[in-house]
C-alpha cells in the first residue's frame, strides 16, 4: 500500500508544471484573442468613419445638385438625399454602438485585472 502512495505522489509533481503550463498558455491565448478583437473593433470603427465621410460628401453633392436644378427655396428632398441622410444616420449610430462596446470591453478587462490582482494579494 505504501508503494502505491509513493507512486501516486511522485506523479503529482510532474503533472503540476504541465498543468501550470497549460493554464498559462490558455491565459495567453485568451489575452491574444482579446487583443485581436480590440484591434478588429478599432479597424471596423476607422472603416465606418471613412464610409461616413464618403456618405456625408455624397449627401452634400446631392444637396448641391438638387439646389442647382430646383433652386434654393424650400423643396422636397430628392430620393438620393434621403438615402444618403439615412445612411449617414445609420453609420453614426453604428460608430457610437461600437465605441460603447469597446469601452465596455475595456472596463471588463480593467475589472478582471483588478480582481485578479487583488485576489492574488489576499492569498499570499
Amino acid at each position: 500500500m505504501e508503494e502505491r502512495n509513493t507512486q501516486a505522489t511522485s506523479e503529482t509533481p510532474e503533472a503540476c508544471p504541465l498543468d501550470n503550463l497549460r493554464f498559462g498558455f490558455r491565459v495567453w491565448l485568451g489575452e491574444i484573442r482579446l487583443m485581436c478583437i480590440g484591434l478588429g473593433r478599432s479597424f471596423e470603427i476607422r472603416q465606418l468613419e471613412k464610409r461616413l465621410e464618403q456618405e456625408q460628401a455624397h449627401l452634400g453633392r446631392h444637396t448641391a445638385q438638387h439646389m442647382l436644378t430646383e433652386g434654393e427655396g424650400p423643396l422636397e428632398p430628392s430620393l438620393d438625399m434621403i438615402r444618403s441622410a439615412r445612411q449617414v444616420q445609420f453609420l453614426q449610430d453604428e460608430i457610437v454602438r461600437l465605441r460603447e462596446e469597446q469601452e465596455q470591453a475595456a472596463e471588463r478587462a480593467e475589472n478582471a485585472k483588478r480582481t485578479t490582482c487583488c485576489s492574488g494579494q489576499h492569498s499570499a
